[in-house]
C-alpha cells in the first residue's frame, strides 16, 4: 500500500512539474498551439484481467515510452486487496494499439 501511494506520488509531481515546464515553456503561444504540440502525449489505457477491466488515459512522458497514469487505471480490488491488471492495451493518438503483459504479475 505505501509503494503504491508513494508512486501515485510520484506520477503527480512528475505531471505536475512537466504541465508547469509546458506553460513556462510555451506562454507565448495560444492555447490551439499548446494542444496541437502536445495532444499526441496522450494515450488511451484499457487495464484486463479475466474478470475485471479498466479504462482511462495516460501521458507519454519519454521517448522510451513511459507513461504517467492513475493506479486505478492499471489496477482492481479484489476481496479488499489491490491487485495489478494482466495486460494493459495502449491506444496511441495515431490509433496504433500496443499491448504488453504485467511483467511484475505472479
Amino acid at each position: 500500500m505505501r509503494k503504491a501511494l508513494i508512486c501515485s506520488f510520484m506520477a503527480i509531481a512528475i505531471l505536475t512539474v512537466s504541465l508547469v515546464t509546458l506553460v513556462l515553456v510555451d506562454h507565448l503561444k495560444s492555447p490551439k498551439e499548446i494542444f496541437n504540440k502536445n495532444v499526441q502525449s496522450i494515450v488511451e489505457v484499457k487495464s484486463t484481467t479475466n474478470e475485471f477491466e479498466s479504462f482511462g488515459t495516460a501521458v507519454v512522458i519519454s521517448h522510451q515510452g513511459e507513461l504517467v497514469t492513475n493506479f486505478h487505471v492499471v489496477s482492481y480490488t479484489q476481496n479488499s486487496e489491490k491487485h495489478i491488471h494482466e495486460a494493459i492495451l495502449i491506444r496511441l493518438s495515431t490509433q496504433e494499439l500496443k499491448g504488453t503483459s504485467n511483467p511484475h504479475k505472479n
